[in-house]
């Protein structure tokens, strides 16, 4: 994979930093998109995907430690 994706001026865009704000509108964005069109949608918010994509990366990095930390 290449480390830098592209460059806009004075701004570079990582592969990394990019496939991971894809990856998160991606898994909040369609999962409640597809819920509204259910015929009785469950009460969900945008938020929730925010919350998993934070625990998500405290968990990597708690992970991350048990494993390499000294």
């Amino acid at each position: 994979m290449r480390p830098t994706l592209f460059e806009l001026g004075i701004f570079e865009f990582h592969s990394y930093t990019v496939f991971m704000a894809l990856g998160f509108l991606v898994g909040t964005i369609l999962p409640v998109q597809e819920n509204y069109r259910l015929p009785k949608p469950y009460p969900v918010t945008p938020a929730g995907g925010l919350w998993v994509f934070v625990f998500a990366l405290l968990g990597a990095k708690i992970y991350w430690f048990i494993q390499y930390g000294d």
